[in-house]
């Protein structure tokens, strides 16, 4: 199941447990995994072409400022 998480093109990819982040046509990620009530990220990663460019900061943001 992949949701919406607002205007930022994240999306909640349930299938692959990861959080993505759309731009330029590229992809940011944060692979996470549910604890209980918790959501532990355990690795991101950004395109070579995303590096440098804020893209993984953006998605963070984005993650901690969506309500669950």
């Amino acid at each position: 199941m992949v949701t919406d998480m607002g205007t930022m093109n994240i999306t909640d990819n349930t299938q692959l447990g990861r959080f993505e982040l759309a731009e330029n046509g590229q992809i940011t990620f944060a692979n996470y995994r549910r604890e209980g009530a918790r959501l532990a990220i355990r690795h991101v990663e950004a395109t070579p072409a995303r590096r440098c460019k804020g893209s993984a900061n953006r998605l963070m943001t984005g993650i901690v400022s969506h309500p669950r």
